[in-house]
């Protein structure tokens, strides 16, 4: 189960899973309970990731932006990691699969090898 947060997020989920056999039903809203109920998390990076942490989750971190923004933000963000359970830790605990990696084949994987 995906939840997504507002109507324009489900429908942008929907369509960057259309022909991909992955077997998953987005719904809007319900985010902490799909959390809370799940085996494993394809989350987004942010606070979400430190409540995921403390349940003990597993989890693949993702995250896109407009390119520009992406850019910039890497020139002036000297981090290795954009998950907070990641910064924290100073190393990979969690996969992180961003930008043009964020893909459907790469969630599935759960890495961005795909």
């Amino acid at each position: 189960m995906v939840p997504a947060a507002n109507h324009d997020r489900h429908a942008q989920i929907l369509e960057m899973l259309q022909g991909e056999d992955v077997p998953v039903k987005v719904v809007l809203g319900h985010g902490r309970e799909a959390m809370h109920c799940s085996d494993a998390l394809l989350i987004a990076s942010g606070t979400a990731t430190l409540e995921a942490m403390f349940l003990k989750k597993p989890m693949v971190i993702s995250y896109r932006m407009a390119a520009a923004s992406w850019m910039l933000l890497s020139r002036m963000v000297k981090t290795p990691f954009v998950g907070l359970p990641n910064i924290l830790a100073r190393e990979a605990v969690a996969p992180e699969i961003l930008q043009q990696d964020a893909t459907a084949r790469a969630w599935r994987r759960g890495d961005a090898r795909a």
